[in-house]
């Protein structure tokens, strides 16, 4: 048997593994490229990931100022009108439900209590448009009785009423010119009103009068913030004046002289 050369098997060898290193460099540089790929989709689902927690970061600083800003409005109308935090909020959000917004439902109790007070006077005609009503304004202690006890009962006659005619005069009447936005709240009658606030509570979004009350503090403490920071800028540029009085004198210097 003819036997290979020392010299032949070597070129061989070599031949072989030649071949098997270039196609060992293919697969690195293949694997490399995918390995790339796969940093610069992992790098700008990282940029996504950022951006996106930085858009949820903002919305939530504005849905928190927004519920702040909610909540110091409540707190105004429960200063007004005496009604607790639970029941508007409660009302609140019965009126958002039926299409009417807080504005509107604030300004029809302002009118509602206004128009309770004016009809203790027998004389005047909202002692007549209550009592027409089948609803006393007073306690049987003869005293004022609370927007929070009246409305609900008002709210009863107005579900029990089949004249849409009847129902928009009476609801001017009452809650004045906000009357005729609160008809389909006020249609609720008193069960659905107490239904809308139960709904309210378990969905969280009834508030106490200490979160109120603590709204209003925030809101406080940040306009006392801007104060501050415009108190600031203002002694700032009462420093700076006559430096700035004095620059300006020599730019105008500067002009004339050509």
């Amino acid at each position: 048997m003819a036997s290979r050369s020392l010299g032949t098997l070597t070129l061989d060898l070599v031949a072989r593994i030649g071949g098997f290193t270039g196609a060992l460099s293919k697969a690195e540089r293949d694997a490399e490229k995918r390995f790339k790929s796969i940093g610069n989709a992992a790098e700008k689902m990282g940029l996504a990931l950022g951006a996106a927690l930085a858009a949820a970061g903002t919305a939530a600083a504005v849905g928190i100022k927004s519920a702040i800003d909610y909540a110091d409005k409540l707190n105004d109308m429960n200063q007004r009108l005496g009604v607790s935090a639970e029941a508007l909020s409660g009302w609140a959000y019965a009126a958002k439900q039926s299409g009417t917004d807080i504005d509107a439902l604030g300004i029809g109790l302002k009118k509602l209590a206004k128009n309770m007070a004016e009809a203790l006077d027998p004389k005047a005609t909202q002692g007549r448009l209550f009592e027409s009503l089948g609803v006393s304004v007073t306690d049987a202690a003869g005293k004022l009785r609370s927007v929070e006890d009246v409305l609900p009962e008002v709210a009863s006659k107005f579900k029990e009423l089949d004249n849409a005619t009847l129902e928009s005069a009476l609801a001017m009447d009452l809650f004045g010119k906000s009357g005729t936005d609160l008809l389909e709240f006020l249609n609720q009658g008193g069960d659905g009103l107490a239904a809308f606030r139960d709904r309210a509570r378990e969905l969280g979004v009834e508030l106490d009068s200490n979160t109120l009350q603590a709204a209003d503090e925030f809101n406080d403490s940040l306009g006392d913030l801007r104060v501050a920071v415009e108190g600031l800028w203002t002694q700032v540029a009462a420093d700076l004046l006559p430096d700035l009085i004095r620059l300006v004198d020599v730019f105008v210097n500067l002009t004339m002289e050509g």
